[in-house]
C-alpha cells in the first residue's frame, strides 16, 4: 500500500430505501470532487453472489444476505477510558430496545445488539461523532466475520 487515494470507494447502504436515494443522484461531490455512483457486483468478492453471506434473504444473526452487515449488531470505537456498559446502555436505549452491550478490549469498543433493525440505523444517524466524555463516538453497522 502506498498510502495514496485509489480514487474509488466503497459504502454500505444500511437499508434499501437509502440505497435507491443515494443511486437516483447519479453523481454527488465530496471536496471538489465528482464522484459517479455505481452499485457493486456482490458476485466478484469472495463469497458473494445472490444470497451472499447468510443466504437467501439473510442469516442467522440478523446478516443481510445482500451486504454482509449486521443490522441489528452495532461497532462503536473511540470510547473514552472508563466508558461503562451501563452508559452505552442508556445512551443507545434512547434511540431504541437495546438486547446487549459488550465492551471488549479492555473498553476500547464495544459491540451494541439492538432489538430492531430501525433502532440499529437510528443508533448510528443519531450517535456517530456525538461526544462521550469527550471523544467523537464511531458507530457503525458491525460486519459479518470473515
Amino acid at each position: 500500500m502506498t498510502g495514496m487515494p485509489r480514487g474509488f470507494g466503497f459504502v454500505t447502504m444500511g437499508n434499501q430505501e437509502s440505497f435507491d436515494a443515494v443511486m437516483g443522484a447519479g453523481q454527488m461531490e465530496l471536496n471538489g470532487k465528482w464522484m459517479e455512483l455505481k452499485p457493486a457486483d456482490p458476485g466478484s468478492r469472495p463469497g458473494g453472489g445472490p444470497g451472499g453471506p447468510g443466504g437467501p434473504g439473510g442469516g442467522p444473526g440478523g446478516f443481510s444476505s445482500e451486504n454482509g452487515v449486521q443490522t441489528k449488531n452495532l461497532h462503536v470505537s473511540n470510547l473514552a477510558p472508563g466508558t461503562t456498559k451501563e452508559e452505552l446502555e442508556t445512551l443507545f436505549g434512547s434511540h431504541g430496545e437495546v438486547r446487549e452491550v459488550v465492551l471488549k478490549a479492555a473498553g476500547q469498543f464495544a459491540f451494541v445488539n439492538m432489538a430492531s433493525e430501525d433502532g440499529a440505523t437510528a443508533c448510528v444517524a443519531a450517535l456517530h461523532g456525538a461526544d462521550l466524555h469527550g471523544q467523537a463516538l464511531a458507530v457503525k453497522l458491525a460486519r459479518e466475520r470473515r
